[in-house]
């Protein structure tokens, strides 16, 4: 006896397998392209933030210190200023915290003291000006000289000035 002919194979006709899927599933790469975008556009917006903001204040985001810069655009240069901020981190983190505590801006302008007259007459008192700056009693508002020179040396003259007026700030607003 013969076998029967074989007239349809199972590899004729594609299987169709009912497959139960989970709608989540589907829904989950939307979600996470979702959450992608917003992670992104917010990065985005605080990178944009921080660099309008880097152009007229000092910013470091760790340790946080968000200080205004003021300068004086003919003789001024708040580079020297960025400069002595960094090295004052770099070498007294505890002035530094100081600093960034007890000091919002700080402008390159010529500072007079009130208290320290070079001559007198009946009309008019001529008041000496600061070397290096000064600071404004019962503010957070430090004032230094503006100059051009971009040496080391003014650079850490200008440090030691923004530490010591921070000092002076400190004290002023822990006596309150």
């Amino acid at each position: 006896m013969d076998p029967e002919p074989i007239t349809k194979s199972p590899f004729d006709e594609p299987a169709v397998v009912p497959i139960a899927v989970d709608q989540q599933l589907i829904e989950k790469p939307a979600f996470l392209i979702e959450l992608m975008t917003k992670i992104f556009v917010f990065v985005i917006v605080i990178a944009v933030y921080l660099t309008l903001t880097n152009l007229s204040s000092y910013v470091n985001v760790y340790p946080f210190c968000k200080i205004s810069l003021e300068q004086d655009v003919l003789e001024g240069n708040s580079q020297t200023i960025t400069a002595a901020l960094t090295q004052i981190l770099q070498q007294d983190p505890k002035s530094y915290q100081t600093v960034c505590q007890y000091v919002s801006t700080i402008t390159e302008d010529t500072c007079l003291i009130a208290n320290s007259p070079i001559s007198q007459s009946d009309s008019q008192t001529q008041l000496a000006p600061v070397n290096e700056g000064c600071y404004v009693k019962g503010t957070k508002n430090i004032y230094l000289t503006p100059t051009k020179d971009t040496t080391d040396q003014t650079v850490t003259a200008r440090a030691d000035a923004i530490k010591k007026y921070a000092e002076l700030s400190k004290s002023f607003w822990e006596s309150q």
